[in-house]
C-alpha cells in the first residue's frame, strides 16, 4: 500500500508491527496523523485524523502500543498536549482524549513534544 500524504512536511512515524502511525505536516502548520492498522488476513487499512485547529502541528512525536497511539501536540492552545487514540471494539480508530499539563505556567511550554507507551501499554509518557 502507496500512502502519499496530502501534506507537505514528512514527520515521524512508528509501529509496533500490526499498528503504525505516519505523521505529515502541511506549510502552515497543520498537521494529520494517519494510523495503519493490519487485520488477521495481513491487509492493511488506515485511518487519518487532522488537527482541529490552524498552526497546532499535530505528530511532533508519536507512540504506538497496540490499540493505543499517543500524538504529541507541543502546539497545542495553553502549553501543548497528547491526544490519545484508541482502537475501539468494532476494530474502528476514534479519538479517545487529550492530555493536557496541570501546571504549565508559559504557553510556550511545548507538553507533547515527545510521548512515549510504556511495553505493557499501562502508562504514557509525555515531555
Amino acid at each position: 500500500m502507496l500512502i502519499r500524504p496530502p501534506l507537505r512536511y514528512p514527520g515521524v512515524s512508528a509501529s509496533d508491527g500490526n499498528t503504525a502511525a505516519v505523521v505529515a505536516h502541511s506549510q502552515y502548520g497543520v498537521g494529520a496523523v494517519w494510523v495503519l492498522s493490519k487485520d488477521s488476513n495481513g491487509d492493511w487499512s488506515q485511518t487519518p485524523f487532522q488537527a482541529e485547529e490552524d498552526d497546532i502541528r499535530w505528530g511532533w512525536d508519536v507512540a504506538v502500543n497496540g490499540d493505543v497511539v499517543v500524538v504529541g501536540v507541543p502546539r497545542f492552545p495553553g502549553g501543548g498536549a497528547a491526544v490519545v487514540l484508541a482502537r475501539g471494539s468494532s476494530g474502528g480508530w476514534y479519538k479517545q482524549t487529550t492530555l493536557l499539563p496541570e501546571d504549565a505556567v508559559d504557553s510556550d511550554a511545548q507538553f507533547g513534544i515527545s510521548v512515549d507507551i510504556s511495553d505493557c501499554g499501562c502508562y504514557i509518557a509525555v515531555g
